[in-house]
């Protein structure tokens, strides 16, 4: 199958993915996830799917831009933002979109996570947060509190 022949397939598939159940968009996605087929454009519909259909994609596709992650994290659930934390690669960009929009539990994930790339922005201080910058106060005392005390020292 040739690579236009494959782009076809990806643009059929994402655009019938919607008629069948979360079941089955569930294990398509999860098929999409794990193979390092350029299915670009189912990837990013189930990435905005249900999150039972959109984690798989958000935490394992290479194929999803940060562009994508970005309207995700901008138009999605704390649930998506979670599975976006637990990705092999997550740039700044990405990174301060979250410490920006996620609750507690999503900056922790994130600070946990030590390939994302948090850059000092994400460590700012925010004025309605007392003396304490946004992330620590997210995670001061659990995991995450490591990632913070390197960074201070940098």
């Amino acid at each position: 199958m040739g690579a236009d022949e494959i782009a076809q397939f990806d643009d059929i598939l994402a655009n019938i993915a919607s008629d069948y159940s979360k079941q089955v968009r569930g294990q398509i996605a999860r098929l999409i996830a794990s193979s390092l087929s350029p299915f670009s454009r189912s990837a990013q519909r189930f990435a905005m799917d249900d999150i039972e259909v959109a984690r798989p994609i958000l935490e394992h596709s290479e194929i999803l831009t940060d562009a994508t992650l970005l309207q995700v994290v901008e138009q999605k659930s704390q649930d998506h933002m979670m599975a976006v934390t637990r990705r092999r690669r997550i740039s700044e960009a990405v990174s301060q979109a979250l410490v920006e929009r996620g609750d507690d539990a999503v900056v922790t994930s994130l600070l946990t996570n030590q390939k994302a790339e948090i850059g000092s922005e994400a460590y700012v201080w925010w004025p309605s947060g007392g003396n304490q910058p946004h992330a620590q106060r997210h995670c001061c005392g659990g995991q995450g509190s490591d990632r913070i005390a390197e960074r201070s020292l940098t």
